[in-house]
């Protein structure tokens, strides 16, 4: 089996990855599930600035923080063309129709910049912050009775209420950052209670957060009140690729249902072809994510499409890694490839800079597109599928890792209203356009919301 990506620090376990049979195994992680991994320390260094103003979600008191020297990685974004209308990004419980203004700074509890960073890309994802308005509270089957949601709406409610008070210039200091900033010690607390593993001041992983967030909220929010034991779907003989997908998906939907698979859920085909008599075994799991590797390559400049081609790359199994064919009754030579059946409506994508293999960070420079279609990556039997309606993807928030695996800090840059914000702790600052080119070391994950068919987006 192969290596997983490890956070900084530490050495990470082994994690259930989406089931794809018995003998099916591809170059990267899918995420059927986003229970957090129980590794230990991310970076070690974490800034806090303290704002002018600071505000807590109702029973929070402001907390007394230091004042460390000031510290920004910038980032900047290649320009893009828009052919069609707009979107814009806020976050809320539908406090009225007004716009909200800019994203607010978030205060670094102490070593809480991965949590800080995963939050403002959270915020500022339209199809996230669609659902979040949804959340309704009452579900009681899943975590802590609902606690994990009702924190998560209050500090949700709180950010937006200043969002909405803030207009936009007034927002901000004569020098450009933001005048307020958020506590999040409530969600924290919840957080810590849900999985204690969060619950110091330790230095964790931005993906491994996220994974726990999105993972709590969904069993919170699933419509499904008992689970079913999972059990290893089959191949039925003469079943299209469709119709297997179909049965696969239905089984998923069984187990897990809430409004947050909605918005993060996509489903990827594992298909092995035996060399010998052509059988072909299927796999359909869902993902929340993609992990993607980074390449080795001849050049310098990796981009995000050799990364995706790398985790759909083909593998061929011979010699010693020969698996058992169901028809053949023997271990033959055979091809692996992987696709995605079903497109997800925001799709998150983790570069692996950090591995099992290697305590060191991979500093590798990627090229991040602002407009990205996913067409090539989805399965052909599969692009007739409503889910597949548009392959075009907006990114709309990143999160960056700059130092390394024993120094190293967690910031945001997210899009609100077309304009783009750098948002480090407590500290916002808008950045411009035409200053903007992301590419380097820091992209960490990849926040992209599906594009609607009828907007034409086009690069530059």
């Amino acid at each position: 089996m192969g290596h997983r990506a490890a956070s900084p620090m530490c050495r990470q376990p082994a994690y259930p990855a989406a089931r794809v049979n018995q003998d099916h195994f591809f170059n990267g992680t899918v995420r059927s599930s986003l229970e957090p991994m129980r590794y230990a320390n991310s970076p070690r260094y974490a800034t806090v600035q303290t704002p002018r103003r600071i505000t807590t979600p109702k029973d929070d008191a402001p907390s007394s923080l230091p004042r460390p020297p000031h510290h920004t990685a910038a980032t900047t974004i290649p320009g893009v063309r828009r052919t069609g209308g707009g979107t814009s990004t806020g976050v809320g419980r539908g406090e009225g129709k007004r716009a909200p203004g800019p994203p607010v700074g978030l205060v670094n509890l102490g070593n809480t910049c991965f949590m800080n960073a995963t939050l403002q890309c959270l915020l500022n994802n339209p199809s996230f912050v669609d659902r979040v308005a949804g959340f309704a509270k009452g579900r009681t089957d899943g975590g802590l009775q609902g606690e994990l949601t009702a924190a998560f709406e209050d500090f949700t409610a709180e950010v937006a209420r200043l969002r909405l008070a803030s207009g936009s210039a007034s927002f901000y200091t004569g020098g450009g950052a933001s005048a307020v900033a958020v506590s999040p010690s409530g969600l924290k607390r919840a957080v810590g209670k849900w999985r204690p593993f969060f619950g110091g001041y330790r230095q964790h992983d931005a993906q491994e957060f996220l994974r726990f967030i999105i993972d709590g909220l969904h069993e919170e929010q699933n419509k499904v009140p008992n689970k079913h034991h999972y059990e290893e779907l089959k191949d039925v003989a003469g079943e299209s690729f469709v119709s297997a997908s179909n049965r696969w998906w239905a089984y998923a939907k069984k187990r897990d249902d809430s409004s947050i698979h909605d918005c993060f859920s996509g489903q990827l085909i594992s298909c092995r072809r035996c060399d010998a008599c052509g059988n072909h075994s299927l796999a359909f799991d869902p993902f929340l994510d993609l992990s993607t590797p980074l390449p080795r390559l001849r050049s310098n400049r990796t981009t995000l499409h050799d990364c995706l081609g790398a985790f759909t790359e083909r593998v061929v199994w011979d010699g010693g890694e020969r698996v058992q064919c169901a028809t053949c009754k023997k271990p033959t030579r055979s091809a692996r490839y992987l696709k995605i059946f079903r497109l997800p409506n925001t799709l998150v994508v983790h570069l692996m800079r950090f591995s099992s293999e290697s305590y060191m960070k991979r500093a590798d420079d990627v090229q991040i597109p602002e407009v990205l279609d996913m067409a090539e990556y989805v399965d052909a039997q599969a692009r007739g599928l409503p889910e597949n309606a548009g392959t075009t993807y907006v990114l709309d928030g990143v999160v960056h890792h700059t130092g390394s695996t024993a120094a190293g800090h967690y910031t945001a840059t997210v899009k609100h209203n077309g304009e783009w914000y750098d948002c480090n702790d407590s500290s916002v600052h808008p950045l411009r356009r035409r200053s903007i080119n992301l590419a380097g070391s820091s992209p960490y994950i990849l926040f992209y919301t599906r594009a609607p068919p009828s907007n034409g987006y086009a690069v530059l």
